[in-house]
């Protein structure tokens, strides 16, 4: 495992999975979802990619790490709208939090996609 420091966020690179707890908040850049806790580790092959980011763009370019795209796994579903909802139900999905496990694939915009293998529906934790 290495941890680098780019701009002001922090980034783990290691060939683990990782296990997260998400949740959607408005906040974000219109992605997917929020990562409130848990260590998300990146392929060492973004590096290189960070990186250069980092040179070319600048800082501000940077992924912030909390920001999720989400892909599912198995299946053509969005899992995106699974857990967190559509334009239809996403009231009644408003507050959901999840365990997840999964992969880092790539960076998209201002946020990382993520690979979900497994979720489950946890408990808010208290702010």
């Amino acid at each position: 495992m290495e941890k680098i420091k780019l701009g002001n966020f922090w980034y783990c690179f290691s060939d683990a999975v990782s296990r997260i707890r998400i949740s959607h908040k408005e906040c974000t850049e219109c992605l997917d979802a929020w990562v409130e806790s848990g260590e998300l580790f990146l392929p060492y092959w973004l590096k290189d990619a960070l990186l250069l980011i980092e040179e070319v763009k600048g800082t501000a370019f940077l992924p912030n790490g909390r920001d999720l795209y989400l892909v599912n796994a198995g299946g053509n579903e969005r899992i995106d709208e699974i857990l967190f909802g559509n334009q239809d139900n996403f009231l009644e999905k408003w507050n959901n939090h999840y365990e997840v496990t999964g992969q880092v694939t790539g960076i998209k915009n201002h946020g990382f996609t993520f690979r979900v293998d497994e979720y489950k529906q946890v408990q808010p934790t208290e702010e």
